[in-house]
């Protein structure tokens, strides 16, 4: 593949990127292209015509128009059952210090066997490839969402909060997919107002009232004193714990990021980009935490255990158990959970983008 330099800035770029990388110039735009020292290098099959030309860009590795001919649905079914299957695999303890694999669980939640689901249907659409390409992202869409929604059951044993918030992880997933394709083609409107409604969506699930109100914490935030049992609000309440500790204060900023991630991603992307794709840029970064935002936060979980070895025993729902065991345990459920919430995002957002463009596609041919 061919490498090219920016006329603009210097950057290299691959002949695949129809916008520079680095500030993003749009080398279809024939002011660009009269800068260039070979126009030629790029005709043919290295741009696309028109709009479309916005829609060569590509979010995290994934091209649109590989959304638009189907590669990209297969290996993203592929690489989800991929970590369905890891994640299903990782052993848990339910009393922190016995480990047990899935089948062996005793009154598993439904969120045990769910990995199992998703995995066979991500098989059925990496290889039903006679399936609608809107049935196929549909599908990716509607496991990814129940994954999210399901995955809270887990928390028992990653000794993190219980509730599931699912109108806010519907609101996540809709933001989501809306930015990436906003990302994909910067004029569209119809991913601005999906940026708009998913931010309503989540901003309204984190401040309906619900409870009991220590299923929406942590354990290192429930280790400070925490004893409230009614219902909050959500976003409030955890805002106010981000101060109780320096032990506990990025898990708490995180917990609330949601709130901010989609006013800010409405807000950068409401702007209509020139010939330069300048808010794009400042989009990007806000889109890979709002997309990546689940795992994110059992990563930081995960992290925030590393070296809690001052302590011999903590109590932990009325029972003292070995410090190091509890941490360990709790490691392993935040990390089974960063492997499966990778996989519902993923298929979540990248599901919806891929049912919009199929629908979008058979009405602009219709």
């Amino acid at each position: 593949m061919a490498i090219f330099k920016c006329p603009i800035c210097g950057q290299s770029n691959s002949q695949r990127e129809l916008r520079c990388v680095s500030c993003g110039a749009d080398f279809h735009d024939p002011d660009v292209r009269a800068l260039m020292d070979d126009p030629s290098a790029f005709e043919g099959d290295a741009l696309l015509d028109g709009a479309e030309t916005l829609a060569a860009s590509k979010f995290l590795g994934v091209h649109a128009e590989s959304i638009d001919e189907g590669p990209a649905v297969s290996k993203l079914a592929l690489a989800g059952a991929g970590l369905a299957v890891a994640g299903f695999l990782v052993p848990l303890a339910a009393d922190f210090q016995n480990y047990v694999f899935p089948w062996s669980m005793q009154d598993p939640p439904p969120a045990n066997w769910f990995p199992l689901l998703a995995v066979a249907v991500g098989m059925v659409v990496a290889f039903g490839k006679k399936l609608p390409a809107i049935a196929r992202g549909l599908l990716l869409a509607a496991i990814g969402l129940a994954g999210l929604i399901t995955a809270p059951g887990l928390g028992v044993f990653a000794a993190i909060g219980g509730k599931s918030l699912w109108i806010m992880y519907i609101g996540m997933v809709l933001t989501g997919a809306s930015v990436i394709q906003r990302l994909y083609d910067p004029q569209s409107m119809e991913a601005r107002y999906g940026l708009i409604a998913g931010s309503i969506i989540t901003l309204a699930g984190m401040l309906i009232p619900t409870g009991p109100a220590m299923q929406l914490l942590p354990a290192e935030m429930r280790f400070f004193g925490e004893d409230e049992v009614g219902s909050v609000v959500p976003l409030l309440y955890l805002w106010e714990r981000t101060s109780r500790a320096h032990l506990t204060f990025f898990v708490g900023i995180f917990a609330v990021l949601p709130a901010l991630l989609v006013t800010a991603s409405a807000a950068v992307a409401w702007i209509k980009p020139g010939v330069w794709d300048h808010t794009g840029l400042a989009l990007r970064p806000i889109a890979w935490l709002l997309v990546l935002y689940f795992p994110l936060q059992m990563a930081l979980g995960v992290f925030n255990l590393m070296g809690w070895d001052h302590i011999s025993h903590v109590l932990y729902e009325s029972t003292y158990v070995d410090a190091k065991s509890f941490t360990q345990a709790a490691m392993a459920g935040r990390a089974k959970l960063m492997l499966l919430t990778t996989c519902y995002t993923l298929w979540g957002c990248f599901g919806l983008v891929t049912a919009y463009r199929a629908m979008r596609s058979k009405v602009v041919s219709s």
